[in-house]
């Protein structure tokens, strides 16, 4: 069974709102969505990775809008964010 934190739910919720607002699908990919199918399987994750649906041009807007909400980007690692909580996520844009 898939265990997040009360801080990685928030964050989803949060990011979840900020893709609404912008009118885009976000998918979880990765080790937690594995996790969530095959919960028999034991693996293991430190992030949550996403696909967002906006082409690139969104895409930057939503990057404002996590940098207003005190989300900032791992140097040398385009994709990967850490929320205000500590929540460590990789966003993919998969355009539209």
């Amino acid at each position: 069974m898939v265990e997040l934190t009360t801080e990685q739910i928030a964050d989803l919720r949060e990011l979840q709102q900020f893709c609404a607002e912008l009118k885009a699908d976000l998918v979880i990919i990765g080790a937690i969505a594995y996790q969530y199918h095959f919960p028999q399987e034991d693996r293991h994750t430190g992030d949550i990775d996403s696909a967002v649906a906006l082409n690139l041009d969104d895409f930057a807007e939503l990057e404002k809008r996590l940098q207003v909400g005190q989300w900032r980007r791992i140097p040398n690692r385009e994709d990967r964010w850490r929320s205000s909580r500590g929540t460590l996520l990789d966003l993919i844009p998969a355009g539209t």
